[in-house]
């Protein structure tokens, strides 16, 4: 199993030029997107990721679990890296394990929090409960809370095993690029739903295109 849901699911890419996006106006743009996207006939959830699974792989870096002993420094290992709109484990079926799935009220000016999935618990967080817990990513004066667990994906190819992997929420480490992910009802017609997908992504910008969409 891939971890997460194939089937009546849609996705694209949306790349929002630097030019005229800083970071408040990505998250404001993506918020607003996926309420609108949510209201295309058809469209029974929508959410966002900054790669979506085996179609854009991926970003990882170091990290830290705050009392955890510290890792060899000549050989660190590595997390991937997403940051997800709120929703985004229910539209693609990937369970919450344990805690609890990002919300509107982990915001910009919250406490930065992270999700982990079950890779990462295993190999890092042996004799502690990950829930609660704190870690870091590259920048020690920032220090994100652990408050959920979620199912492995295989985020690669579908023959490569889940790697440990962090979500972080989309308004607190807002990016310019993000995979769109739309659950669609059954039998729906995907020219209908393509048709107001940008309909409503124009209303808000003229000049966006869908980049790569596909079923």
């Amino acid at each position: 199993s891939p971890g997460y849901r194939t089937d009546d699911i849609f996705t694209f890419n949306v790349s929002l030029p630097a030019a005229k996006y800083d970071s408040d106006a990505a998250r404001n743009f993506y918020r607003r997107m996926i309420e609108e996207l949510r209201a295309v006939p058809g469209v029974q959830g929508a959410a966002a990721i900054n790669y979506v699974p085996t179609t854009n792989w991926g970003l990882n870096g170091p990290f830290a679990v705050i009392g955890q002993p510290p890792f060899d420094p000549k050989a660190p290992p590595v997390t991937e890296y997403r940051t997800v709109t709120p929703g985004y484990f229910a539209v693609m079926g990937i369970p919450v394990i344990r805690g609890q799935e990002f919300a509107p009220a982990n915001g910009a000016g919250a406490r930065p929090v992270v999700l982990v999935n079950q890779v990462m618990v295993a190999k890092y967080f042996q004799g502690m409960d990950p829930i609660g817990a704190r870690m870091q990513f590259g920048r020690p004066d920032i220090t994100y809370e652990v408050i959920g667990v979620v199912g492995d994906v295989r985020d690669a190819t579908l023959d490569r095993a889940p790697v440990p992997t962090v979500y972080a929420p989309h308004a607190q480490n807002a990016v310019n690029g993000m995979g769109i992910v739309l659950r669609l009802a059954e039998g729906i017609r995907l020219d209908a739903v393509i048709a107001g997908v940008r309909q409503r992504i124009s209303a808000i910008d003229t000049d966006l295109p869908l980049i790569r969409p596909q079923m």
